[in-house]
Order: C-alpha cells, then sequence, then structure tokens
C-alpha cells in the first residue's frame, strides 16, 4: 500500500523559500511513460504548510494549488493495496457496493434435508452465477505479468486524472461517488454491460495535466514501482470471478492502436 500525500510530500521538503526544488515532469501517453524534454516541475515553499508548484514551459510559468493534487492522491491511495493484502478487498465496504455484495438466501443440503440459509454473496462478474463470497476468486482485471501500467491509469482514470474520463460502469460510478457525491451502485455483470464508448482510447490511457502533475511527483520521489504495484492490487483493478471464468481468462493483453 502506498501513501501518494506522504510520497509528495518527500518531494515538497526539498524545497526551501529561497532554494526551489526542481525536477522533471514524467507522464504517461497512450499506455507508455514518457519523461518531457525541457520541462521542469519547479516547487517553492510560501510556509511551514503551504506550497505553490511552478511548471515551467519555455519560459511560461503556471501555478498549480497543492489542494487538488493532495485531494487525488488521497483518494488514490484509498483504493490501493500492497500485494500480501489485496484478498482483504473482500471486506472492502466499496468492493460491497460496486459487486452487488449483500446477504442473500441460498440453498444448502445439511443433514440429507434442503435448507435455506442467508449469506453474504455476490454475482461472478464473467457470467453472472451468485456464489457465496468465501466462494468467489479475486481476479485482477489487468493481468499481473504486463498490465501495471495499465493499472495505475485505469486508477487515474476513475478520479479524473486522464485525458478522457471513464466508459465503463465501475469507473464511472467511481468518478460520481468522489466529484459529485453520488453513492455508488453496482456495476453491472458481463453479459449486461453496454458497449464501451468514447472518441479515443489514446487520450483515456493519456494523463491530463493534473494527472501528469501527480505522476511525476511520485516520479520525483522514486516511488512509480511502489504506485505501480499498489494500482495493480487495487481496488480499481479487482473483481470477483467464479473459479471456472477466473481460469479461462488467463493473462491476456489490451492492444492498443499506434500513435497518430
Amino acid at each position: 500500500m502506498i501513501d501518494l500525500k506522504a510520497t509528495i510530500d518527500t518531494v515538497l521538503t526539498k524545497s526551501t523559500s529561497s532554494r526551489p526544488h526542481e525536477f522533471g515532469i514524467t507522464t504517461l501517453e497512450s499506455a507508455a511513460e514518457v519523461t518531457k524534454a525541457n520541462v521542469t516541475c519547479r516547487v517553492t515553499r510560501l510556509g511551514d504548510m503551504e506550497h505553490k508548484v511552478e511548471i515551467v514551459i519555455n519560459n511560461f510559468t503556471l501555478l498549480v494549488d497543492m489542494g487538488p493534487v493532495y485531494a487525488c492522491a488521497g483518494m488514490i491511495s484509498g483504493v490501493a493495496f500492497a500485494r500480501t493484502q489485496y484478498s482483504n478487498v473482500l471486506d472492502n465496504e466499496y468492493f460491497h457496493m460496486l459487486y452487488d455484495v449483500k446477504e442473500r438466501p441460498l440453498k444448502y443440503i445439511h443433514a440429507g434435508q434442503e435448507i435455506q440459509m442467508s449469506i453474504a454473496s455476490a454475482p461472478c462478474v464473467t457470467c453472472g452465477l451468485i456464489l457465496p463470497l468465501r466462494n468467489l476468486t479475486v481476479d485482477h482485471q489487468r493481468p499481473q505479468s504486463i498490465g501495471e501500467t495499465e493499472a495505475v491509469l485505469k486508477t487515474f482514470r476513475a478520479f479524473g486524472l486522464t485525458k478522457e474520463g471513464p466508459k465503463g460502469p465501475k469507473g464511472q460510478a467511481i468518478l460520481a461517488h468522489w466529484t459529485q457525491g453520488i453513492p455508488l451502485k453496482p456495476a453491472l455483470t458481463q453479459p449486461g454491460r453496454a458497449v464501451l464508448g468514447g472518441t479515443s482510447v489514446n487520450d483515456r490511457y493519456t494523463l491530463n495535466e493534473l494527472g501528469t502533475i501527480i505522476y511525476s511527483f511520485i516520479a520525483g520521489a522514486g516511488k512509480t514501482a511502489a504506485l505501480k504495484s499498489s494500482c495493480m492490487h487495487g481496488l480499481l483493478n479487482l473483481r470477483p470471478v467464479c473459479q471456472t471464468c477466473n481460469s479461462s481468462l488467463g493473462n491476456r493483453q489490451v492492444k492498443f492502436p499506434p500513435v497518430s
């Protein structure tokens, strides 16, 4: 699990009122990490608890309020899990809301008799079969072997940090919840999901200005590997599936169109 506010603070504390701290701009474009040439982020401390961020591009300076940066960093940290702890997502209240986890009357055979018990259960997101929560597998939506950068972008996109916002029901629900206070509603299982829309796949996998600032702070602190691991095992990249569907999925790589 990564604390992005603390990560940002490690960069901010390198500056003083008389000596700004400068570091490069690193972003994600079309699902690839890019370091911007001749572009720097200059941090100047205004006081013990206040900072302004100056993005300097060819002598043009853009001042950025750290409030939204901290807010988004906190939200991302709140849905991230360590590699050894991601199975705990089954106890996460947001996971329960997104995947329709609730007590349902399920039938069992006990001592030769059919009985009905109220059990915490959820549908498999792939086939829709309702199973007790303990019988569902926590699956990584982006495969662990190849999908860490995609998992970062999926997480950032749900908080409005990519050029084009989320198109899937889970990302849209989380974005509406965090930005408008709309209660989370269950994401539809695969058989009932609409085809994803949008204008540009590349834009969905490219950070916007605020996303670039946050990612640059993380890169400046040397924590991109920790970010990728936390997002890979985070709420946005986890989903409940039955064992049969999980076995049939395997590691699949999402293909991106070439950048025009």
